[in-house]
């Protein structure tokens, strides 16, 4: 099996869960939405982040309880989307002026849960199969609910039409 053959497996089997993952997910976001106050916008994003990481762990896990093949191709998968997406994480916090050590720091610990729920995913197989799709969807709920308020308005606000542009396909 392929990782996209387990993503597709979850996917089919556990399509409600997804669903209620990414709706708990946007009542989540509109719930934590400030007001004015830019500095707790992040709050959704960690939360989006973090529960990520938890579904590729909860992924992995699974994947190595079903078999040691599995699980080294969902963590050789996995690894390869990492690296870029450690990268991003850290290059959007030193564009808003943190720190380059604080960025790397950031980005590490964006994916403490994943360890973490591949041990509990391996441990309890037979139960974690459905929890692995309701962070998927809230994972993919948070995201599409931040693309949707706080980074496409952003984009959109740039005043070069270039710059609007490529934020805006980004977004």
């Amino acid at each position: 099996a392929t990782a996209s053959a387990l993503a597709l497996d979850a996917a089919r089997d556990g399509a409600l869960a997804t669903a209620l993952g990414a709706a708990l997910a946007m009542i989540f976001a509109l719930l934590t939405r400030p007001a004015d106050d830019a500095k707790a916008r992040g709050l959704p994003a960690v939360v989006a982040v973090l529960s990520h990481a938890a579904s590729e762990g909860l992924a992995l896990g699974l994947a190595y309880a079903k078999s040691p093949e599995d699980g080294r191709i969902a963590r050789l998968s996995v690894l390869a989307h990492n690296v870029p997406e450690g990268l991003a994480t850290a290059a959007v916090l030193r564009s808003r002026g943190v720190s380059a050590p604080s960025c790397v720091l950031a980005a590490l610990l964006a994916v403490v849960p994943q360890p973490l729920s591949a041990m509990a995913a391996f441990s309890f197989a037979s139960r974690m199969a459905a929890l692995q799709t309701v962070f998927v969807g809230f994972a993919a709920g948070l995201m599409l609910m931040i693309a949707l308020t706080e980074l496409l308005p952003d984009a959109l606000s740039s005043p070069s039409k270039k710059n609007r542009d490529v934020s805006a396909a980004v977004a």
